[in-house]
């Protein structure tokens, strides 16, 4: 139930707070960019343990490909 609910309701509290583009509370770019990295990995990590690693590693490169952009 944690995993299920909890933790993702606590990091998109966090997003809307800290990374959103109209956050409350704004923090530096290297930083944002660092957390946003930091979550986005943990989220292909957590679909490579289900057993969708194609998913993860799309997903992955699609993060990549757009912050480059």
């Amino acid at each position: 139930m944690l995993f299920g609910i909890g933790i993702p309701s606590v990091i998109a509290t966090f997003w809307g707070l800290n990374l959103s583009p109209k956050a409350a509370i704004t923090i530096p770019f290297s930083i944002k960019l660092i957390l946003q990295f930091t979550i986005f990995v943990l989220a292909a990590l957590s679909l490579h343990i289900i057993g969708k690693s194609g998913i993860g590693i799309v997903f992955i490169l699609t993060i990549v490909i757009n912050k480059m952009l």
